[in-house]
């Protein structure tokens, strides 16, 4: 899916469906407030944390598991201008990309650069995509109108930790594809009404070489992600007014799903919270297998994002709710949950007000989990390893262009 977090001031603005979703969990929250008639100070920061739900399990259909989670609700550190106690320092070795009109790698522990080689200045900067190993790279062009196709531009791999980003081919957009090293490449008429326009898409290596042959798609959806169960398609421009997206099969045509809330997807597996009122749980559907599991959320919070680890061990999900002791002001936390078992773990330290976390994601091969936080008088890096007893923490001084910073 598109990287939607920290791309510069130049960054394209975010998807409608991630405004949507977002929206759509916020206004769960604010409607599972009005239900249960809250009082002032019984959310997280007041006096009372928020009603954990049931400890037994609830049956589901399609061989999905319940695994109830209890949030332990604690009140925000002291200063909130940013994260202090129990942290630990970036290692020498963790970097990060940082987009603009001449990207770069940034290693937020020692404030030092690298070139990225392979990637002509261009003036108004670039996009970073994640996909499976890396990142797709695209110079951002030209700015038209928000539900038109732009130019057709060159898209470029970047491999984790690689000091130089290969040429892959040329088009309008570009989504992960399910295998490691391959990446979608879709193209329309530039200047098309993208509610109208038929994308043509094709699977290429990161090489270069064509994988596949063209594919059409359905007229005025785009790809979203590519799984081994088909490709997940979702509408590209807001006129559908629906957070739904399909799962569908390029050699059939056939529409094998469809979801609604998508939260978080990878080559295996879809995270996705159903409409909801009161208690907004999180759906893991393998789309192989139909399995998965249902994890619970305390009621009157929202998952408002969602990113599955590279190897799909684990699901990040940012957990936001209201903070009954500043006036009813947003709050969130990060929180794991491990796809073995449903369990989901606290990220320490990470307990902010909703607006300091800038993104969060897994931008190296591992298991490290990384997020920027934007506070009033500085920027902090944080990153996490599951089952870690902290986080290491790095500022991010104004010269080294914290807006840039790709972290997902």
């Amino acid at each position: 899916m598109e990287d939607i977090i920290s791309q510069g001031d130049d960054r394209k603005p975010v998807s409608w469906r991630r405004r949507l979703a977002i929206g759509g969990v916020l206004a769960a929250v604010a409607a599972a407030l009005i239900v249960e008639h809250l009082p002032e100070g019984s959310g997280p920061g007041g006096g009372h944390p928020l009603a954990a739900p049931s400890a037994s399990a609830r049956p589901h259909a399609h061989g999905e598991r319940s695994f109830p989670i209890r949030l332990r609700v604690e009140g925000p550190a002291s200063d909130p201008s940013r994260i202090i106690g129990g942290t630990a320092v970036w290692g020498p070795s963790a970097k990060v990309p940082r987009t603009g009109p001449r990207p770069d790698w940034f290693w937020p522990g020692e404030g030092r650069t690298q070139p990225i080689l392979g990637l002509p200045d261009n003036p108004a900067g670039y996009e970073f995509t994640r996909v499976t190993g890396g990142w797709a790279v695209q110079p951002i062009g030209p700015a038209g109108c928000g539900d038109c196709a732009g130019q057709v531009e060159p898209v470029y791999y970047l491999a984790n930790q690689a000091r130089r980003a290969i040429m892959v081919g040329d088009a309008t957009k570009v989504a992960p594809a399910a295998g490691r090293g391959r990446l979608w490449l879709v193209s329309y008429p530039p200047g098309a009404d993208l509610a109208t326009a038929t994308g043509i898409a094709r699977e290429f290596s990161t090489s270069g070489e064509a994988v596949g042959p063209p594919v059409r798609l359905p007229t005025g959806f785009e790809i979203s992600q590519a799984t081994r169960s088909g490709l997940l398609l979702a509408p590209a421009t807001e006129m559908g007014n629906s957070a739904a997206a399909e799962l569908w099969n390029p050699a059939t045509g056939q529409i094998l799903n469809n979801f609604q809330g998508i939260v978080a997807a990878s080559a295996n597996s879809v995270a996705y919270v159903p409409r909801c009122v009161v208690t907004c749980a999180v759906h893991v559907r393998d789309l192989a297998t139909g399995h998965g599991l249902v994890i619970d959320v305390a009621s009157g919070s929202a998952v408002t994002g969602a990113v599955f680890s590279p190897d799909g061990r684990y699901l990040a999900l940012q957990v936001t709710f209201a903070d009954g002791g500043d006036g009813g002001a947003l709050a969130m936390r990060l929180e794991v949950a491990s796809m073995a078992t449903g369990q989901l773990a606290e990220v320490p330290r990470t307990f902010v007000s909703s607006d300091a976390l800038a993104g969060f994601g897994w931008p190296g091969n591992g298991d490290d989990l990384v997020a920027k936080l934007d506070f009033p008088t500085r920027v902090q890096m944080a990153t996490w390893v599951p089952g870690a007893p902290t986080l290491a923490i790095a500022v991010v001084k104004t010269g080294e262009r914290p807006d840039a910073l790709v972290v997902g």
